[in-house]
């Protein structure tokens, strides 16, 4: 190819709007098994604590998302699906701008030091290293706590790899709280 252009606001904001709505379709799917896409069952999983049916979707690049749900409670055991690990480039450490620890003070301070990174060269440094590899993301939901009568989960982990990337420790839910009309004027 041609050279590469930076993306627009706009095409940023767009990319930003696609990937929240991928991740509220894989919340959608793994908490309620709704899905705007068809859902198939594709098989049983078997674990040392047992077994679990497993359901399927496709997401908007056509690969699988799959829900494993415990075929004894009906509960949703844990969520697969691919995606890209994100890449991490550290521009501090203990002795990278801003000196020991790699703090510094807040940008135009007075004694801020001028920016030392070249945007340039990360760029060039990214494309040299060409597309990261794909990555299978884990979502796993246990501590089912009920709520109003219905189970929940009050846990949820999600690891791409083996690396954890967040955990959720979930310690109140509110089930069809009343909600005021204006909290959803824009301001």
């Amino acid at each position: 190819g041609g050279e590469r252009r930076e993306p627009t606001p706009e095409e940023m904001e767009q990319f930003r709007g696609r990937m929240m709505k991928a991740e509220l379709d894989r919340l959608m799917f793994s908490l309620f098994a709704a899905s705007s896409q068809p859902i198939a069952h594709v098989g049983t999983a078997e674990a040392p604590d047992g077994s679990a049916d497993v359901l399927e979707i496709k997401d908007e690049r056509g690969q699988p998302v799959r829900l494993f749900v415990d075929q004894k409670t009906h509960l949703p055991l844990m969520l697969t699906y691919q995606t890209v690990r994100p890449r991490i480039m550290t521009m501090g450490g203990p002795d990278g701008p801003g000196g020991p620890g790699g703090r510094r003070p807040r940008a135009g301070a007075p004694g801020a030091p001028q920016p030392t990174v070249d945007p340039e060269a990360v760029r060039q440094q990214m494309q040299a290293q060409g597309p990261p590899p794909p990555a299978t993301a884990t979502v796993r939901f246990s501590e089912h706590k009920k709520v109003d009568g219905i189970l929940v989960p009050h846990r949820i982990e999600t690891s791409i790899g083996d690396d954890p990337t967040e955990e959720w420790v979930i310690s109140k839910f509110r089930v069809n709280p009343s909600l005021k009309a204006d909290l959803f004027e824009k301001k």
